[in-house]
């Protein structure tokens, strides 16, 4: 009787502590459909040289989910094919809810059942951006990085990655000139690189170019805080005082050549979290112009992220056509 009373209480115990078996219900994020868009593919038809045209079958859903300032593009798979004469069950302006499970996302039924998705890109509106600070919010580390809604194709700078203690500074950057990197293409000669934007040829950047860093400051990982997980700077505290303090520096490269390149401050502060998935972190964004005008499209943008004391701890770089 001892033993059998002892083993019950250790599953008693275990079950206590045991998160599937003590298991909450999911607590789900609420947004507004703008749009969506059913997903089809074509059955085989049943008969060889059938007459009418094959049956639709729906696999899933495409949404475009407003949250606030932000939209997020959301695919959505239906476990079970469905043959097309099936009732859609949302319509554009419905109400939606969804989840995160750490990279999984769920999207809730109107029935209660869920479908599993995938984010593919979060956009933000460009107007009415809070500077404050970010309730404690979140995301799936670094990404998925936020486009730029209206601001045309942008070119990646790269990522990068800073340790100190056990705070964790994770960046990632990218360039953008309005609508100049859409449709420009580039083709390997003989004298090197050419670009062009169907039929006029393009040899310069045009007179100013968008600098745009994202930051996300934050406790570290486990992963991250192991030996080897990042660069380590000595006598560097990551806190708000030292993102308030950085220093950016430009470079125009090409060979070994090199020249100063002139930023201008665009913004700098605190953003909202411009992810959905929930951690401690601060976000933080800055913006600069790069003067550019007359600069070689084979020219090399290089930009150096410096401690106030002017040493180098992160650096950026984009050459064309890599990111086109």
């Amino acid at each position: 009787m001892t033993i059998k009373r002892e083993v019950c209480c250790l599953v008693l115990l275990v079950s206590a502590f045991d998160p599937i078996a003590s298991a909450k219900r999911p607590i789900y994020q609420r947004g507004n459909l703008i749009e969506v868009s059913p997903k089809y593919i074509e059955s085989p038809a049943p008969v060889a040289g059938a007459i009418l045209p094959p049956p639709q079958i729906l696999i899933g859903y495409s949404f475009e989910i407003q949250v606030g300032i932000f939209t997020y593009s959301v695919d959505a798979a239906i476990c079970c094919p469905l043959r097309s004469n099936y009732k859609l069950e949302w319509a554009a302006n419905d109400a939606i809810e969804f989840r995160f499970d750490k990279e999984k996302m769920f999207v809730k039924r109107p029935n209660g059942k869920e479908l599993t998705a995938r984010l593919r890109k979060v956009t933000q509106a460009t107007s009415n951006l809070s500077s404050s600070a970010p309730s404690p919010a979140s995301v799936p580390r670094f990404g998925p990085f936020l486009e730029r809604a209206e601001h045309g194709k942008t070119v990646p700078l790269g990522i990068d990655f800073l340790r100190a203690d056990h705070m964790c500074l994770r960046l990632a950057a990218d360039l953008g000139a309005a609508d100049f990197f859409d449709n420009l293409r580039a083709r390997k000669t003989t004298n090197g690189t050419k670009f062009s934007k169907g039929t006029y040829v393009v040899e310069t950047f045009p007179e100013n170019l968008t600098v745009r860093i994202i930051a996300e400051l934050g406790a570290c990982t486990l992963r991250e805080s192991a030996p080897g997980g990042g660069n380590s700077p000595r006598n560097v505290h990551l806190d708000e005082d030292f993102m308030r303090s950085v220093i950016f520096e430009g470079a125009w490269k090409q060979g070994f050549d090199e020249k100063v390149a002139d930023l201008g401050p665009l913004t700098e502060g605190r953003i909202p979290n411009p992810t959905p998935l929930s951690s401690y972190s601060d976000w933080w964004k800055y913006e600069f112009e790069v003067r550019s005008k007359g600069v070689s499209l084979n020219d090399a943008l290089i930009i150096v992220l410096q401690s106030p004391d002017g040493r180098m701890l992160a650096r950026f770089s984009a050459r064309l056509p890599n990111g086109l």
